[in-house]
């Protein structure tokens, strides 16, 4: 079972659940996950692997004193040594949710993430502790801490069907899809740290979402450029998706826009101050039809404009 290169986002369940079954391999890889309610249940697994995500506000209703763990797992009981690493992630839960959290009559809600047992022994038998962390995220255009979902959550004294929770429907009176989810836009500034933390100082978190890019990656071991250039993407035609190439000779605010040809914008690939030197980003159509696009460079007073195609 492979996982890799998804978005979560506001789900009411679990990420995964074994319900008593056994997997030989499972790899859970460059997820983005947010506002998800339950936990992260790996079960019964020969060889698991979870690493290079990102969760914020995970498990979000946090847990109480009765127990329960961010990442569950279960001792291997067929044939082979059992591996879990579980490295290179970042667990975040907002503040603001830390401190509502409120004391229910079962104890004292507390933060998620935690690991049961099992999985916190081969964390710390692997030296993968302080490969995880807890960064705080700045998205472009992040989601909601969703606070009185939380309380409503522990809140007794409310009528199950009274209570807010997260709602993908017109609105009920419990949760309004437009409001309550949308709009949003999860990438994140390389200058981030969560940019280069993974491993091979790649990014945390989905590699594409929803044909945005989370940044730009510079090009490593080349002198600095002495001009201002764009490169054609290449593939050229592509499906679905195609890499694009610039450099700037210095410091400044650089744009990287698709447009359709009637000079719509269909996506921001780059919008951040970048410094001298080349860089590729890579621009995924999935979700776009087949067609002639431009796509248009701007670094202060400098711009250049080429076109891609994309054939589906």
């Amino acid at each position: 079972m492979i996982v890799e290169d998804n978005v979560y986002y506001n789900l009411t369940g679990r990420l995964t659940r074994d319900d008593g079954g056994v997997i030989n391999y499972f790899k859970f890889n460059h997820n983005t996950v947010v506002n998800v309610v339950d936990r992260f249940g790996i079960g019964e697994a020969l060889r698991a692997f979870v690493t290079n995500n990102l969760f914020w506000n995970q498990k979000f209703v946090g847990y109480d004193t009765l127990g329960q763990n961010f990442i569950e797992t279960k001792p291997w009981l067929g044939a082979g040594t059992q591996v879990l690493d579980i490295h290179h992630n970042n667990f975040y839960v907002h503040p603001a949710m830390i401190a509502a959290y409120p004391t229910t009559a079962r104890g004292q809600v507390r933060a998620i993430p935690n690991f049961d047992s099992l999985a916190q022994v081969f964390i710390n038998r692997n030296g993968y502790g302080p490969t995880n962390t807890t960064q705080a995220i700045a998205f472009t255009n992040g989601p909601r801490n969703e606070i009185q979902y939380m309380l409503d959550y522990w809140n007794t004294t409310i009528p199950p069907a009274n209570k807010k929770e997260m709602y993908a429907g017109p609105d009920s009176g419990r949760g309004t899809y437009g409001v309550d989810q949308l709009p949003f836009d999860f990438r994140y500034p390389t200058s981030s740290p969560l940019y280069t933390m993974g491993t091979n100082n790649t990014s945390l978190g989905a590699m594409f979402i929803f044909g945005l890019t989370l940044g730009v990656e510079p090009i490593r071991g080349g002198e600095l450029p002495n001009g201002f250039s764009l490169s054609q993407n290449y593939p050229n035609p592509f499906n679905p998706s195609t890499t694009i190439e610039f450099a700037i000779p210095k410091n400044d605010f650089v744009t990287l826009k698709v447009y359709d040809l009637l000079g719509r914008e269909v996506n921001t690939l780059v919008s951040e101050n970048l410094d001298a030197g080349s860089y590729k980003v890579r621009f995924d159509g999935a979700l776009h039809a087949s067609g002639v696009y431009l796509y248009k460079l701007k670094a202060g007073s400098l711009s250049m404009i080429k076109k891609l195609s994309l054939v589906k």
